[in-house]
């Protein structure tokens, strides 16, 4: 039987197999310190709670597919991702967003994240005003 987590890490990663997508009941997937310049198109564990994809400087998109996922942590640190899917917000917890300097926070409002407990993100002024209109969220950065 395969186990809920699968962890990839620091493999030299460029291309990410769909098998690997399709674990049976895959909670949790870390695939950090990769090489990774994109995930399958048709990305989307319907389990998957926890995504790690920090530091694959490479990665420049998540596919709107992950929008179907119930991710509620999620880490794109250190990545060349500019957007995050819309519909993937009101469920994140967690989310680690440091180092990502092509990333548009345009997105970082209370609205659009109301279930935010954690942020990990580089110092900015979208992020002192996120933090400032959400005192509850751990800021870390």
């Amino acid at each position: 039987e395969q186990p809920p987590h699968l962890r990839l890490c620091r493999l030299g990663l460029k291309v990410l197999a769909p098998e690997a997508c399709r674990v049976e009941g895959l909670l949790s997937l870390d695939v950090s310190g990769n090489k990774l310049v994109a995930l399958p198109d048709a990305f989307g564990p319907p389990t998957l709670k926890r995504l790690d994809l920090g530091n694959n400087s490479r990665l420049k998109a998540l596919p709107e597919s992950l929008a179907g996922c119930p991710i509620t942590d999620l880490n794109i640190a250190y990545t060349a991702i500019q957007t995050l899917p819309p519909a993937l917000l009101p469920r994140l917890e967690r989310l680690s967003i440091s180092g990502c300097k092509r990333l548009k926070l345009d997105f970082l409002v209370p609205e659009a994240l109301p279930n935010l407990k954690s942020l990990s993100a580089t110092k900015s002024a979208a992020v002192t005003a996120f933090q400032e209109a959400r005192p509850e969220v751990r800021v870390y950065g």
